[in-house]
Parts: C-alpha cells; sequence; structure tokens
C-alpha cells in the first residue's frame, strides 16, 4: 500500500508540474508577445513625439527669424526711402552729411544680412521635416524670395544713391583736391585691406570677416564712378593745361585703387574657400558625431548584449562592415579638418581642433569596442559550447538515474534482499554525490557564460537560485535551475528510498526475531509431560486463561 500510494503522489506531482509548466509556458509567450508589441509601439510613440517636439521647435525658430527680419527690413526700408528721397544738396557739407547717413545705413545692410541668410537656414531645416506638406513648403519659398527681393531693393537703392552722390562730391570740388581726397580715401582703403590678414576657423567670427569685407566692397563700388569721373576731368584739363603733378596722383589713384580691387577680390576668395570648407567640414563632422554615437549606442545595446552567439556574431560583422565603409569618410573629414588647420593666416582654430579631437576620439572608441565585440565572438560561442556539452552530460545522467530509480521495484522480506537492495541504492547515492561536482561545474560554466552576456544583470547562478518569476530568467539560467531541480530531486529520492529500505530491514529483523522466539516457547511447551495436563474442566479453563495469559 506505501509503495502504491509514494506512486500515486509521484504522479500527481509530475503530472501537476507539467501541467504548471505548460501553462507557465503559454503565458509566458503571450508576455512576450505583449511586451514586444508594446516595445514596438512605445518606440513608434517616441519617434512620432520627437519629430513633432523637432518640428515644432523648428517652426518657432523659422517664426522667430521671419520675426526678426521682417520688423528689420520694415525699418531699414523706411530710412532708405527717408535717404534716397532727398534733394541733392547744393552745399558739400550738406552731401557730406547725405554721403554718411548713406554710408552708415549702408553698413547696417551687409551686416544685418545674417537676419535673411538666418531665415534662410530656418526655412530649409523646416522643409527638412514637412516634405509631405507641399502648401506650406511653397508658402515659406514665396516668402523667401520675398524677403530676398525686399533686401535686394534696399541695397540696391543705397548703392546707387550713393554712387550719385559720391558723383556730385567730387564734381562740386577743384579737380585737384577731389584727386587728393580720392587718394587719402585709397590710401586708408589700403590700410584697412592690409589689416585684413586672417582668416577665423570660428563660424562666428568668419561671419564677421565676410561682413567686413563686403562693407569695404560696397564702399569700393560707390568710390568708383567719382574716381572714374575725376579721372576724366583731370585729363581733359591736362591736354589744356600739362600738369605732372596732377598726371601722377591720377595714375597713383587709379594703380592703388586696381591694386585694392584685386586685393579685395583675393580677399573674398580665399575666405568664400574657407568658408565652404569650413561649412562642409563642420556639416560632415555633425554626421560622422551621430553616425559613430548611433554605432557605439547599437555597439553596447542590450539586445546585442543578450543576443545567442550566432545572431551576436551575425549583428556584430553587420556593424563592423558598416564601420568599414565608413573608414574612407572618416579620413575625408579628418582630412578637411587637417588642411583647414594648415591653410596660411588662419586664427581661431580651436573649435576645429577640439571637433578633430572629439571625433578621433569617438573612432577610437568605436575601434575599442568593435575589436572587444569580435573578441567576445569566439569567446561566447566557446563558453556557450562548453556549457551545453556539461548540460547535455547533466541531462543524460539524470534521465539514466531516473530510469534506475524507476526501475529498483520493491525489495522481499527477506534480510539478505533487502541488505543487497541497500547496497545497491547505496552505490546510486555515492554515485550522485559524486556526480555533484559536475553538475557545480554546469552551473558554474553556465553563470560564466550569461554573466557574459548579461553583465550580471540577470545575476549569478547558483546550485540552488532564488525563485523568480519566468521573465527574470533567462534562458541558460532557466535550463541550470531545471538541471538543479531534478538533481535535487534524484537526491531526495534517494534518501526516501534509503530511509525506507532502512526501516523495512529494522522491521523485519524485528519480526523475525519475535518469530524465533514464538518457536522457541512452543518447542518448550511440547516437553511438558502428560502427568502435567488438566484432568477437569475447572482445571483446563484455568490452565487456558494462563497460556493466554503468557501468550
Amino acid at each position: 500500500m506505501t509503495a502504491y500510494v509514494q506512486k500515486v503522489n509521484k504522479y500527481r506531482e509530475e503530472h501537476d508540474r507539467e501541467t504548471l509548466g505548460r501553462q507557465e509556458e503559454f503565458v509566458q509567450v503571450e508576455i512576450d508577445d505583449a511586451a514586444d508589441k508594446y516595445k514596438a509601439l512605445l518606440s513608434a510613440c517616441s519617434a512620432h513625439s520627437d519629430k513633432l517636439t523637432s518640428v515644432h521647435d523648428k517652426h518657432k525658430a523659422y517664426t522667430e527669424a521671419i520675426a526678426k527680419a521682417t520688423e528689420w527690413l520694415l525699418r531699414v526700408e523706411g530710412k532708405t526711402e527717408e535717404e534716397v528721397t532727398k534733394a541733392t544738396a547744393t552745399e558739400p557739407s550738406e552731401v557730406q552729411d547725405n554721403l554718411a547717413n548713406l554710408k552708415a545705413l549702408k553698413v547696417d545692410i551687409v551686416s544685418q544680412q545674417r537676419l535673411i541668410e538666418g531665415v534662410q537656414v530656418a526655412a530649409m531645416e523646416l522643409e527638412a521635416l514637412i516634405e509631405n506638406l507641399p502648401e506650406e513648403r511653397d508658402e515659406m519659398t514665396d516668402l523667401m524670395k520675398e524677403l530676398d527681393t525686399r533686401y535686394s531693393q534696399v541695397a540696391a537703392s543705397v548703392v546707387e544713391k550713393t554712387c550719385c552722390l559720391e558723383t556730385v562730391m567730387v564734381q562740386s570740388q577743384d579737380i585737384r583736391e577731389a584727386v587728393g581726397g580720392l587718394l587719402s580715401w585709397v590710401k586708408e582703403t589700403e590700410k584697412s585691406l592690409q589689416h585684413m590678414n586672417t582668416i577665423s576657423l570660428n563660424r562666428e567670427n568668419l561671419e564677421g570677416q565676410v561682413r567686413e569685407l563686403k562693407v569695404l566692397q560696397s564702399e569700393l563700388e560707390t568710390k568708383l564712378p567719382g574716381v572714374q569721373s575725376v579721372t576724366e576731368s583731370a585729363r581733359l584739363l591736362m591736354t589744356t593745361s600739362p600738369d605732372k603733378t596732377l598726371n601722377k596722383k591720377v595714375e597713383d589713384l587709379n594703380k592703388r585703387l586696381d591694386s585694392v580691387q584685386g586685393g579685395s577680390a583675393a580677399r573674398e576668395e580665399e575666405l568664400d574657400e574657407v568658408k565652404v570648407e569650413l561649412d562642409g567640414f563642420l556639416s560632415v563632422c555633425e554626421v560622422a558625431q551621430t553616425f559613430l554615437g548611433d554605432l557605439a549606442t547599437s555597439l553596447e545595446a542590450r539586445d546585442l548584449a543578450i543576443a545567442d552567439p550566432t545572431t551576436f556574431a551575425a549583428k556584430v560583422g553587420a556593424l563592423n562592415e558598416v564601420a568599414l565603409e565608413k573608414t574612407d569618410e572618416f579620413a575625408s573629414v579628418v582630412g578637411t579638418g587637417q588642411a583647414l588647420l594648415e591653410r596660411p593666416k588662419v586664427v581661431d582654430a580651436g573649435s576645429v581642433k577640439d571637433k578633430l579631437e572629439k571625433l578621433q576620439s569617438k573612432w577610437d572608441e568605436i575601434d575599442g569596442l568593435l575589436k572587444e565585440r569580435r573578441g567576445q565572438v569566439d569567446e561566447r560561442q566557446q563558453k556557450l559550447s562548453e556549457y551545453e556539452l556539461l548540460h547535455a552530460q547533466v541531462l543524460e545522467w539524470e534521465t539514466a538515474m531516473e530510469e534506475q530509480l524507476e526501475q529498483l521495484g520493491t525489495a522481499s522480506l527477506d534480510v539478505a534482499s533487502i541488505q543487497n537492495f541497500i547496497d545497491t541504492v547505496e552505490m546510486l547515492v555515492q554515485e550522485h554525490e559524486d556526480f555533484s561536482s559536475t553538475v557545480d561545474k554546469m552551473t558554474e560554466q553556465g553563470s560564466q557564460y550569461d554573466e557574459m552576456v548579461h553583465g550580471g544583470g540577470a545575476g549569478t547562478l547558483t546550485r540552488s537560485p532564488k525563485r523568480r518569476s519566468p521573465r527574470e530568467l533567462s534562458a541558460v539560467q532557466t535550463q541550470v535551475t531545471e538541471a538543479n531541480r531534478r538533481y535535487d530531486m534524484i537526491g531526495h529520492r534517494l534518501m526516501d528510498k534509503q530511509n525506507e529500505l532502512e526501516a523495512t530491514r529494522t522491521n523485519v529483523e524485528t519480526l523475525v526475531t519475535d518469530i524465533h522466539a514464538v518457536i522457541e516457547w512452543i518447542e518448550n511447551q511440547d516437553a511438558v509431560s502428560a502427568s502435567d495436563l488438566p484432568t477437569s474442566l475447572q482445571d483446563t479453563t484455568k490452565d487456558l486463561k494462563t497460556l493466554q495469559v503468557t501468550v
């Protein structure tokens, strides 16, 4: 009966565990599926939210740029209209005052061109985010054309009026006085151009240098008609009244003017080249930094860390290929930055050096991460292979041991047979104890592999891991936990079997001793003589009671 009850309990335990296991597996699949869908939805929502935030920020920047540019244009259009529509003064001092006002206005127009450029940049950044909104993009394009047209009209009006007044100013003066004034001006302009002997690699300072040169070029543009007028007048005068000094000054004026124009054009070319190279470097550098940041994130991502060796190797290989494809681009970016630093006359090189250093540092970090991940490919495969080999060995042993326990059967009520049974169980117990080192080694290998994959995040494996929910355990942890559970269960069954046999042997030995005692007593009773037998019913009853008490 006891054996039957034990078998029934064992069946119920295994059946309940199997049913529970299937239920847990089904629930786990549902949980994983829901978790994956949630992550995908969360990722999509986050991306959409980021895009909306970016559109909001870019639209705000665009709106603010439009407001600043429009406000400035309205103000400068009013001032331009006021100066341009003024009647030409008859007194040189008044003309000079008008020229001073126009010059200040011209400087303001050149320097504030950055407002129009700011609108263009903000519009381009916003348009890149609203490609599917053609009407809004067309509206922005029309507005940009309007602002650009208004700016060009204001600048052209000021230049035209200034040229007119410069000519009037020259014509109102004595020829010699006009030539002397223009010669002094061109000499000062030469000095100003000579002071423009550096090129800044700071984007804001470079813009300032460009605006400074544009002011000088605008001054040249407005002075040129006056120089041409006074040159013609001087040459006409010298046809009737030769004057070597005047002739020499006129030649010097035009020669210096040509030199200033040439130097201005060369300066403009240099600034444009550096501006294009610097803009290209900064733009590509930003893209490269973003790319390297994303690549580093991918190399350090948890999805990669917890991937199985095959997937891990494939992903690392793919990321390595991406990095190799970008090697030439990276070298090109660095080359552009170095070329900028090696240009003559460059100053404010700190920002470019800093970006190059950060870029090189990030690339070195990526290179280190790739080397580390490539090394982990073989290491992971080796660790997993070692663990799987031991795990298969443990499962094979546990299955064989469980089958032996099933085949033990029940011992007969014979002391010798029971002892043989006990000896067999003790051999199995010893084998169980000896095999513990293999189970421990399997657990250690699983822990090392899990530590490598999860970086300690999933916890170190032990022979008696704390109970966790299935979602907290990795695949290896689940396998190790189950293998250890089966090993411990085998130990408990062996101990129960051993205790059961020991108790049975004790009971059988006690029973045999009692039987021998009864037999001995019966044999002693056979030796009683016939004279001792009762002769009456009363004596027989009395002796029977005595015998019952004795027995």
